[in-house]
């Protein structure tokens, strides 16, 4: 990504897509322009973070997508947090580390979940 102030950003990070593909932009597409834009410029690194995006949509926590279709039971809490590990993992490629710092535990608590999901 490069534009008028030429800096040599390479993206944004897992974290980042995940925080704009779960924000709902009120403001429609000029809203996301200058989301992109404020991210752009705040960003002193490759990539685009989260903390580079304005406060509101930080703090704004996503509805959870847990309700069963109709007819099905409604899942247990293990069985969210697991689906919820299990597409962390996936987003960050994998990477255990990045993935206990996204859920906001240690690396040998990520472990001992997908070690219990087996």
């Amino acid at each position: 990504m490069r534009a008028a102030q030429d800096k040599p950003v390479l993206g944004f990070a897992a974290e980042a897509k995940l925080l704009l593909q779960q924000y709902d932009f009120p403001g429609n597409v000029r809203e996301l322009q200058n989301a992109i834009e404020r991210a752009y410029t705040f960003c002193d690194g490759e990539w685009i973070l989260p903390e580079h995006f304005p406060s509101r949509m930080r703090e704004r926590t996503p509805d959870p997508q847990v309700s069963p279709a109709q007819g099905e039971a409604w899942p247990t809490l293990q069985e969210v947090q697991d689906r919820y590990v299990q597409q962390v993992l996936a987003e960050t490629d994998g990477n255990k580390q990045r993935a206990a710092k996204i859920l906001g535990v240690t690396r040998r608590t990520l472990y001992r979940w997908i070690t219990t999901d087996s």
